[in-house]
């Protein structure tokens, strides 16, 4: 899937998001994980009025679901009230459910049998 992001920004934010984009392919690069912050100044000039487009529908999933990708202070982090962090992996699991709930579904044990007066000796199977 691709996906486009257009933003309004001046020429500071522009080189800022770049050095942050391309900090993101980097961790990628060397399969590091880490989270990476981005400041909003919303009551300064920050205002970039974001359009995304998406090569492919996206599904639609309960506010619990997208809830979830939002960490409250992870690894401790000095946070303050409407920081956030994001992290994708429980969208993941819960399209995964949505999709396939089969797979959640609890698994049924195999049944051994028993007989009466009989020690099982070695790779004897007694199913």
């Amino acid at each position: 899937m691709k996906m486009t992001v257009v933003f309004d920004v001046n020429r500071e934010q522009a080189i800022t998001l770049r050095e942050m984009f391309n900090y993101w392919n980097r961790l990628s690069s060397i399969g590091s994980s880490r989270y990476v912050a981005f400041f909003v100044d919303g009551d300064g000039n920050f205002h970039p009025n974001i359009k995304m487009a998406f090569t492919e529908n996206l599904p639609e999933l309960e506010e619990k679901y997208l809830n979830s990708a939002i960490k409250q202070n992870p690894h401790g982090y000095k946070v303050h009230e409407g920081d956030r962090f994001y992290d994708f992996d429980p969208i993941g699991w819960a399209l995964l459910k949505k999709e396939h709930p089969e797979e959640f579904l609890p698994k049924k044990t195999k049944e051994t049998k028993s007989i009466p007066n009989h020690t099982f000796k070695g790779d004897e199977n007694p199913c």
